[in-house]
């Protein structure tokens, strides 16, 4: 499958190439990650490669294993644990004083919400509509994503920087070396800078991105989903250090979000009334997960042993283990999920009408704000580094 048009910066270096009319060939994995990933500090269970030169020591993230319970165990045995450094309060440094919030957008504004006490404490005004909220890679800067651009948020001090123009930025995500930020905008993925979001290349991709996606263990490659295209839609996966797409898969269905399994071997992809089971390295389907109907998000627990499936009224959880439904709660029509705690104690949903708290072992409501909001992030989060819509 051939990508015309498409313009390559090697990310792994300072030095930006161009490259037009790239062949798409079958992904070959060699079994370990390029060096350019794994130079982020802090704990690497599931890779075991020299630190890699491209990134500087003083943004190097470290957070510390938990020593009780299973996740230590699974470290110890040599096993992957993807989330391994995203446990209960394992804040990294430049994120363990920054105050708790809930950022709620509705419309042109976003209500900034205490955690703790529920009360506003802030109100952030665009121009343009808010469709998320994104931590940048060293968890220092919040980004607005609205139709016009994309505007900083210092999440200390609740100071707005200079807003970053372009063209129907959708979502934002962060490679895992903290190099590169990836902004979707349909058919492109655009390849920008971390600190001034000045545009480096674009890759044109098959199918219009809906924004949902995520990196695999090793960080080499990301996998993400594509809306309806001519009544087909699917997944791709892009070798983003590479700069083109070496697999497709279509379906005749509706993937939405797209979250990796803990052992890094599968992709999970909420579609309609399941879950997909997708093989990280073929990306063939390997399994489904039958779920309520409208799965539209995933959120893994705290603790990494559940997948929170988000459905049009229901919350399920899957179990990574077994991959089978544990629970399935009822929720208000409309509802998505939001984040968990920091702590890992409540489960934050939105909707059109009002954000929500949920128990994350029970689903007992536990907190109710009638705040209307289209789309809602839990900030701070453990891990060491941000990729955008997930933390590692």
């Amino acid at each position: 499958m051939g990508l015309p048009g498409v313009r390559l910066t090697a990310l792994a270096a300072t030095a930006v190439l161009a490259l037009t009319g790239c062949e798409t060939v079958p992904f070959r994995s060699s079994g370990t990650p390029p060096s350019s990933v794994i130079g982020l500090g802090g704990a690497t269970p599931y890779v075991d490669l020299p630190r890699s030169r491209t990134v500087q020591e003083s943004t190097l993230i470290r957070t510390p294993l938990p020593s009780p319970g299973e996740r230590a165990d699974r470290a110890a045995a040599g096993s992957p644990d993807v989330y391994a450094a995203t446990g209960p309060d394992m804040l990294a440094a430049a994120a363990r004083r920054l105050p708790a919030r809930l950022y709620v957008p509705h419309g042109t504004s976003v209500d900034v919400i205490d955690q703790r006490t529920l009360q506003p404490v802030g109100l952030i005004r665009t121009r343009s509509a808010v469709r998320q909220i994104v931590p940048s890679w060293d968890l220092k800067t919040l980004w607005v994503s609205a139709a016009q651009g994309l505007r900083p948020i210092d999440p200390r001090t609740g100071r707005i920087g200079r807003p970053v123009k372009m063209t129907g930025p959708y979502t934002l995500h962060f490679t895992p070396d903290g190099l590169s930020a990836l902004v979707v905008a349909g058919r492109r993925l655009e390849f920008r800078d971390p600190s001034t979001m000045a545009l480096r290349s674009t890759l044109e991709l098959p199918c219009p991105a809906t924004g949902a996606a995520d990196f695999s263990a090793g960080g080499e490659f990301l996998v993400a989903s594509c809306d309806h295209t001519g009544g087909t839609s699917g997944l791709i996966r892009v070798d983003w250090l590479g700069g083109k797409v070496t697999h497709t898969l279509t379906l005749r269905s509706h993937p939405q979000d797209v979250r990796l399994g803990p052992d890094g071997t599968v992709f999970y992809v909420a579609d309609d009334d399941q879950v997909r089971v997708i093989d990280a390295t073929r990306l063939t389907q390997v399994g489904t997960v039958g779920t309520a109907p409208g799965s539209s998000s995933l959120l893994p627990s705290r603790d990494g042993a559940s997948l929170y499936v988000g459905g049009r009224n229901t919350v399920s959880v899957l179990s990574f283990a077994t991959r089978a439904l544990t629970h399935t709660w009822k929720v208000p029509t409309g509802s998505n999920l939001g984040g968990v705690s920091a702590d890992g104690r409540t489960l934050w949903l939105y909707g059109p009408e009002q954000v929500l708290a949920l128990s994350p072992s029970t689903g007992r409501p536990l907190h109710h704000l009638a705040t209307p909001a289209t789309h809602l992030t839990v900030y701070p989060q453990p891990g060491r580094y941000s990729l955008g819509q997930a933390f590692r």
